[in-house]
């Protein structure tokens, strides 16, 4: 869905479809494909991952496994905490799974995912510094992560076969 705004996101919603705000993409007219390939791919990648049923799940067995048990003993604040704590640490570690799958859906649709780790930098723009209750990772550390050359050779060498015409399988 595209929706006109000034907000600066996209994001992949439970039912599969894919919410991309004009604002995004306004910001970067002169790498209006790279920011849309990088974007769209990264939210399909969580679409990919399950990332949404995984929250649910964790969402399930945290309560199982340390409020019903611990609630009683240590208080709501405590379990309020670590909940959040937990919760960060993995929507991070999300995030940062659904940019490889997106650097890789990205070059497998024919788009440089070079452009990928550059997308991430000028996000930084609007700031996002990480913490320890941050849902997302630092725009610069997803840039870094991008950019290493292991994550760039992989995406590099579908990207090279597609635009060669070449049969390729993430599954081999």
């Amino acid at each position: 869905m595209l929706v006109d705004s000034d907000f600066h996101n996209a994001e992949y919603l439970s039912d599969g479809k894919i919410v991309f705000y004009t604002g995004h993409a306004d910001s970067f007219d002169a790498f209006i494909d790279a920011v849309i390939a990088t974007s769209l791919s990264h939210e399909v990648g969580h679409g990919l991952a399950h990332h949404k049923a995984e929250l649910f799940m964790r969402g399930l067995w945290l309560h199982v496994l340390l409020v019903s048990p611990f609630l009683r003993h240590v208080g709501m604040l405590p379990i309020g905490l670590l909940l959040a704590l937990i919760y960060s640490f993995l929507s991070r570690r999300d995030e940062l799974e659904a940019d490889h799958i997106g650097m890789m859906l990205m070059a497998a649709a024919g788009y440089n995912p070079r452009y990928a780790p550059m997308v991430r930098w000028w996000h930084s723009l609007y700031g996002s510094d990480e913490n320890a209750f941050s849902t997302h990772p630092s725009c610069e550390r997803r840039a870094k992560i991008l950019a290493q050359d292991e994550m760039v050779k992989q995406a590099m060498d579908v990207y090279k076969k597609v635009k060669a015409g070449q049969r390729f399988s993430f599954f081999n």
